[in-house]
C-alpha cells in the first residue's frame, strides 16, 4: 500500500455567532478510500469502519487501522447502496439509500442480525447518541432519532441544509456532513439549532465520525479519508 505524507491544512473561517472570535479548524490528510467511492465511517474506540462503493461491484465494508489506514479486514456489503455507519452493541449499523431500511450487522461479515424500515424514504447518515440512533434523510430534509430496538421515532428535527450524509455525536452535539453544501454543521440535538459551520475538508463530503477528540470525514470527490480539529 502506499503512503502518502500528512497534509496539514490550516482553515480559518468565520462562523454566524455572537462572539467576535475567529472558531479555527484545522485538518489531516489521512489517507485515500481503499474503495473507489468513499461513503461511511464509523469510529469504535479501536478501529475506522469505511463504506466504499463501485461502479461496477457490490459496495464493500472496511475494517482499517485508524493510524495507517491499512485494511484488516473486508466484504461485500449486506445491501447494495449501503451509506454511512455507527457502530454499538457489539454491531455495525447502516441504511440502505435505495430500499430505506436500518440494519444492524455482524461486523466480521456483514450478516444482516436486525431490520426495520426507516422513517424517511432516503435514509443516509448514521450515528448513536449513547441511547438511540440518529438517521438523515435526503428527501424530506430530516434527521430522526430512533428507538434501536423498536423502530419508533423518538423525535424529529430539520436538516441543517438538505443532503445529511455523515453524521456523528460528539456527547453533546450532532455533527453533521452536508453533501451539496459542502459544510460540516455543529446542531443541537434537542431543536435543530445550527450552532455553527465550516467548509469540509473536500467537495461532497460523506461519512462522519467523531474519535473522542477530533471529527473523522470522507470524500466522495477527492476519495480521502480527513482529522478534523474542532472547538
Amino acid at each position: 500500500m502506499k503512503t502518502f505524507p500528512l497534509i496539514i491544512i490550516t482553515l480559518l473561517l468565520i462562523a454566524p455567532l455572537i462572539s467576535c472570535d475567529l472558531p479555527l479548524y484545522s485538518y489531516i490528510l489521512l489517507y485515500p478510500s481503499p474503495g473507489e467511492l468513499a461513503v461511511g465511517l464509523e469510529y469504535d474506540g479501536t478501529y475506522l469502519w469505511h463504506t466504499a462503493w463501485f461502479k461496477d461491484a457490490q459496495p464493500k465494508v472496511y475494517k482499517l487501522d485508524y493510524a495507517t489506514g491499512s485494511v484488516l479486514a473486508s466484504y461485500d456489503a449486506p445491501t447494495e447502496h449501503i451509506e454511512d455507519l455507527a457502530y454499538f452493541d457489539d454491531g455495525l449499523w447502516s441504511c440502505d439509500w435505495y430500499d430505506a431500511i436500518i440494519y444492524k450487522m455482524d461486523p466480521s461479515d456483514g450478516t444482516i442480525l436486525i431490520q426495520f424500515p426507516s422513517p424517511g424514504p432516503r435514509p443516509v447518515g448514521m450515528a448513536y447518541d449513547g441511547q438511540y440512533l440518529w438517521c438523515g434523510d435526503t428527501e424530506d430534509d430530516k434527521l430522526y432519532q430512533i428507538d434501536p430496538v423498536t423502530g419508533v421515532v423518538i423525535k424529529e428535527i430539520d436538516s441543517p441544509y438538505g443532503y445529511p450524509e455523515g453524521i456523528a455525536y460528539d456527547g453533546s452535539n450532532l455533527w453533521v456532513a452536508d453533501f451539496l453544501s459542502n459544510k460540516i454543521y455543529k446542531v443541537n440535538p434537542a431543536n435543530g439549532t445550527v450552532l455553527d459551520s465550516f467548509d469540509a475538508p473536500a467537495e461532497n463530503p460523506e461519512g462522519l465520525a467523531f474519535d473522542g477528540t477530533y471529527l473523522i470525514n470522507c470524500s466522495w470527490t477527492s476519495g480521502y479519508i480527513y482529522r478534523i480539529e474542532i472547538q
